[in-house]
């Protein structure tokens, strides 16, 4: 059974582990985040991790807690390490108000990428 409600996106995540990786994340929560990754991850392992498109950009620890091997993917669960509440919060609000901006978007007819979805929809919430 889950703690926390869980969003669908698809926003970029730079993990740092030996090297750095870009990622998408396949969902999140206050609690953690699933991946999409194009390796597999070691049950256990921590890691530095930030969602560069959000403002301001968000860095946390992360430990992976499992993982599968999805065909053309690897599905990776992460759950936080130590997440400040507050910031966790924001954080996930962002990402779903933006994931929102991005399907209203292509409803409309627009071809948009994610990452410009998240460059717009932040610019609006300046004049806010």
């Amino acid at each position: 059974m889950r703690t926390f409600a869980r969003y669908n996106t698809h926003l970029p995540v730079e993990i740092a582990m030996q090297n750095t990786e870009t990622e998408r994340l396949a969902s999140i929560s206050y609690g953690g985040m699933q991946l999409d990754s194009d390796i597999p991850m070691e049950i256990g392992q921590t890691f530095d991790f930030s969602l560069p498109i959000i403002s301001p950009e968000f860095h946390t620890l992360g430990k992976i807690k499992w993982n599968r091997n999805a065909g053309d993917h690897y599905d990776v669960g992460v759950e936080f390490i130590k997440p400040d509440k507050a910031v966790t919060e924001i954080l996930v609000e962002q990402v779903y108000y933006i994931e929102q901006y991005y399907k209203e978007a292509l409803k409309q007819g627009r071809k948009i990428s994610i990452e410009d979805a998240a460059d717009e929809w932040q610019e609006e919430q300046r004049y806010l």
